[in-house]
């Protein structure tokens, strides 16, 4: 599958831009999930303690609040650029693909007989003794 992705250099700029804080983003979160289940796991109190502040529920609701927000934001604008690149871009047919191969040319580029490679084309199980290439 061939997609002509014929594009001006300031969009390739701006489209390894977002992609790459994207995946540094998701890498970023999925080291910190991994060192706070090792934490978690390690049962180092201290930390478990910075993580949930019993005596200030304010502010521990108040992150809760800000986590829950930006998950929100973030799920709504990439929602908004699925709506958008299928708008923009799902009625364009770039994919080219390439022309199936005749019997014939594949006789003639393994050295094999037609019908010997109908057959091998139609079993489901094939042993070589050799290989063909």
């Amino acid at each position: 599958m061939i997609i002509d992705g014929k594009q001006k250099k300031t969009f390739k700029v701006i489209e390894l831009l977002i992609t790459s804080i994207g995946w540094i983003y998701i890498l970023g979160f999925l080291v910190q999930i991994t060192f706070s289940i090792f934490l978690w796991k390690l049962n180092i109190t201290h930390i478990i303690n910075e993580l949930f502040i019993y005596r200030n529920l304010a502010d521990t609701a108040r992150i809760a609040i800000i986590t829950i927000s930006a998950a929100l934001i973030s799920f709504f604008v990439m929602y908004l650029w699925r709506n958008y690149n299928l708008k923009r871009f799902g009625s364009l047919r770039r994919r080219r693909f390439p022309k199936d191969i005749d019997i014939d040319v594949l006789s003639q580029y393994f050295d094999l007989k037609a019908d010997e490679i109908i057959r091998l084309q139609s079993d489901k199980w094939i042993e070589l003794d050799e290989t063909i290439v």
